[in-house]
């Protein structure tokens, strides 16, 4: 009765996406699947599978939380845009409590789960940034960045746009 199929990972994608972009615009957190196993028809609706296994939802979930807290706000200290302003771009400047710079960005397409990405240059203006590295919210990896000074802006080459949020820490 009106469930339809979702994908571990395009759940988790769109959870990821959901919790970030709430944060953006200073919504509160939203439920829209159950920690435990809930069944509709043939479909598992839960983060936590019956058998007890964690979900790609909940790792990517866990993966936005251990960045991202409640002492995130908009930030215009920093401005960033991606090069040539692809379509469905979304990218924001957070700082949070202890003075980090936090990025999030990524396209706002429909989610497929054989989405590679695309390359594109991101800009960064103003601030002293020394470090930067790039944190995948649905697989949980690190990335050093490298980037190039061009005047105020800091140029980060070929970085893959993907159809979830990854997020750029600035030290």
């Amino acid at each position: 009765g009106g469930a339809y199929y979702v994908s571990a990972v395009s759940q988790a994608k769109f959870l990821a996406r959901l919790y970030v972009y709430n944060l953006l615009h200073g919504i509160g957190p939203s439920c829209w699947w159950s920690l435990e196993p809930v069944r509709t028809g043939e479909y598992q609706w839960g983060l936590i599978n019956p058998d007890g296994r964690r979900k790609e939802a909940w790792y990517a979930l866990r993966n936005v939380a251990a960045v991202l807290d409640n002492s995130c706000r908009p930030d215009n200290s920093l401005t960033f845009r991606a090069d040539g302003n692809p379509e469905a771009f979304i990218g924001q400047v957070l700082r949070n409590d202890s003075g980090e710079y936090l990025i999030p960005y990524w396209v706002a397409v429909k989610m497929r789960d054989g989405n590679t990405g695309k390359a594109v240059d991101l800009l960064i203006s103003g601030g002293g940034v020394q470090e930067i590295e790039a944190i995948d919210t649905l697989t949980g990896t690190v990335h050093p960045v490298r980037f190039e000074r061009e005047g105020e802006t800091l140029r980060l080459k070929n970085m893959v746009l993907r159809d979830y949020p990854v997020i750029l820490r600035l030290r």
